[in-house]
């Protein structure tokens, strides 16, 4: 049975996953020429009263195939989940996956920084690596920047601040070259779009695939991700009782170990933040086996000292949602929706979960 939802009906205190299966059910989408297409390693925004969605990889004979649409879902207007309405806008200069981005600069724009960033219909990478979309017009431009300019990176999580600074930690090379993943935190100041770098004293591991949270207190929390002892492409699974922090106030690095129930390690999963200041993590698979991790859905209790890990109650009397890879979550009131993404690491969901 489909139940409909306005943001500002959201008034559930516990995690609600529903699912909505693209394939066997009708979608409205308010723009004929779009197709809405599966795909994995997208970008997903809440701006206003609208989560907005760019880009993303689709896989096309088993190649990867970036995309470069835009379009959005107003949480203002009735949400039947059997029944998604999408507004469809006019696609990025650039077709992307594995691009990593932002909101910066005083909340006017969303940075996108490079990944497989392509010109549409080649497979030539751009000239620019930062893309900037400006909220209120919805223009696009490539900002001139200078600095200590990093190379293109993926699979890693941009973080900003209220000051708009942007921190973005390891991440792995493009595939143009050998492959290699980094232990560099890259700082954007979104204003002047000046390049910095932050310590690497007590940094962590070279690292990708894992989560970023930003904590009022200004420490970035890392969770989770795939990491190498040598730069090279050689991976062991982070414990997920090992969280590292960023304080982007002082720019050193600390190390915690979290407590409580046993999480299993995972990459390629998702977190948000919400007002009670909990982590809930969803998602992710053992990147050695690419095993679906257990539990899916997880919460890291950053109020307690030390950390305290849970694993809560989730109603699934409409469905048990399946584990994802790669898809997006965004925390609207208590609500977190989870967006697309693989059903493992072959197969791209077409789907959505509240």
């Amino acid at each position: 049975m489909s139940q409909l939802y306005y943001k500002n009906a959201f008034s559930l205190f516990t995690i609600k996953l529903i699912l909505i299966l693209w394939i066997i059910i009708n979608i409205n989408i308010v723009q004929s020429q779009f197709t809405l297409k599966r795909r994995f390693t997208h970008n997903a925004h809440l701006i206003d009263d609208k989560l907005w969605f760019f880009g993303g990889g689709t896989m096309i004979n088993g190649i990867l195939s970036p995309t470069g649409d835009v379009f959005y879902i107003d949480l203002t207007k009735p949400f039947d989940y059997a029944n998604v309405q999408y507004v469809a806008k006019a696609a990025s200069p650039f077709s992307c996956a594995w691009c990593q981005s932002a909101i910066g600069n005083n909340q006017s724009k969303i940075l996108f920084f490079a990944g497989v960033m392509i010109i549409p219909d080649s497979s030539t990478l751009t000239d620019s690596i930062v893309y900037s979309f400006d909220i209120k017009t919805q223009t696009w431009s490539t900002p001139s920047m200078t600095g200590m300019i990093p190379s293109r990176r993926r699979e890693l999580q941009p973080v900003s601040d209220q000051n708009g600074k942007i921190y973005m930690f390891g991440g792995g090379s493009d595939m143009t070259q050998t492959i290699q993943i980094f232990a560099t935190m890259n700082i954007l100041d979104s204003v002047s779009y000046i390049w910095t770098t932050g310590s690497q004293l007590n940094s962590p591991l070279p690292r990708i695939d894992y989560t970023a949270t930003l904590l009022p207190n200004g420490n970035i929390i890392y969770i989770g991700g795939s990491q190498s002892n040598l730069n090279v492409i050689h991976f062991d699974n982070v414990n997920m009782n090992e969280i590292d922090m960023y304080n982007t106030i002082t720019g050193t690095w600390t190390s915690t170990m979290a407590t409580g129930a046993t999480i299993t390690a995972r990459t390629g999963h998702t977190a948000v933040l919400n007002k009670k200041g909990e982590i809930i993590i969803y998602g992710g698979v053992y990147s050695t086996s690419l095993v679906s991790s257990d539990p899916s859905i997880a919460v890291l209790n950053t109020t307690t000292n030390p950390y305290q890990w849970s694993i809560p109650s989730v109603n699934t009397s409409e469905v048990n949602p399946p584990n994802l890879i790669f898809h997006t979550a965004n925390l609207v009131e208590n609500y977190m929706i989870v967006a697309f993404g693989n059903l493992n690491i072959y197969i791209i969901s077409n789907l959505i979960i509240d």
